[in-house]
């Protein structure tokens, strides 16, 4: 193989390198809510660290009307076992029973890149009813809706929803994702990314039995958010013209007379 060759083909790798790249992980504190130790029998109740909540209704009470996480190692709820560790973040709602949305964010250090897709992928889950340790019954039945969102700055990038009707079983999780990728240009370049996880406490409009209302809770776990260069098609196309020129005058060369 002759120097030019080699020197055209390795340029070419180089060029091309970026197409496949693998994805790579953007940093996110306490991805899967594991950070925070239980104070009340299997839960946490607050802000899970790295997280801040959302609430524009003024519906958090810190009391029935709560974020936190619950440690579902160990517990009846989803079977005992959580997408990613021990613990998922809880929205729950007690009292406020359709009053409105309530959330959990987290701004992110990394910023919005030229050029780049970003994939975003959250475990959602729809929690069957049961007892805590203490005995106590929560009647979780029927789903409030969730939101999943990627903003960049104040710009919202993309968002996944689904509502009453979300096909997530009782007692399950499920992966959600969303995606967005920049070009060379965008208006939130070098603005930091954010997450943002909704519990759109809707009322599904199932009967209460008979005993309390119906509690409306979402659960979030293993949120992770990948980001992988999509470099402009041309800047590796732009290599081919003369690396098929030298390869063709190698295979000329190549050819012995008869």
């Amino acid at each position: 193989m002759n120097t030019c060759f080699r020197a055209a083909r390795a340029l070419l790798i180089v060029a091309l390198l970026p197409l496949c790249a693998a994805a790579a992980p953007v940093a996110i504190v306490n991805p899967s809510f594991e950070a925070d130790p239980n104070t009340f029998n299997e839960f946490f109740f607050g802000e899970p660290t790295g997280w801040s909540a959302i609430d524009a209704f003024g519906i958090l009470d810190g009391s029935l009307d709560v974020t936190g996480t619950l440690e579902v190692t160990g517990s009846p709820y989803f079977g005992g076992v959580a997408p990613d560790g021990d613990n998922v973040a809880i929205l729950f709602v007690g009292t406020d029973t359709g009053g409105g949305e309530i959330g959990l964010r987290q701004t992110l250090s990394e910023t919005l890149a030229a050029n780049t897709r970003y994939t975003l992928s959250v475990e959602v889950g729809n929690i069957e009813s049961g007892p805590t340790e203490s005995g106590q019954f929560f009647d979780l039945r029927g789903f409030p809706g969730y939101r999943i969102e990627l903003w960049a700055g104040t710009t919202l990038l993309d968002s996944d929803t689904e509502g009453t009707d979300s096909p997530i079983g009782e007692g399950v999780f499920e992966t959600r994702t969303l995606s967005f990728t920049t070009g060379a240009t965008h208006a939130a370049l070098g603005d930091n990314l954010e997450i943002r996880l909704f519990n759109l406490n809707l009322d599904p409009g199932l009967p209460d039995d008979g005993g309390p209302a119906l509690d409306l809770e979402v659960d979030f776990d293993d949120v992770s958010l990948d980001a992988t260069i999509v470099p402009l098609p041309a800047a590796a196309w732009l290599l081919f013209p003369p690396l098929a020129v030298i390869a063709g005058r190698r295979r000329r060369g190549s050819v012995q007379p008869s």
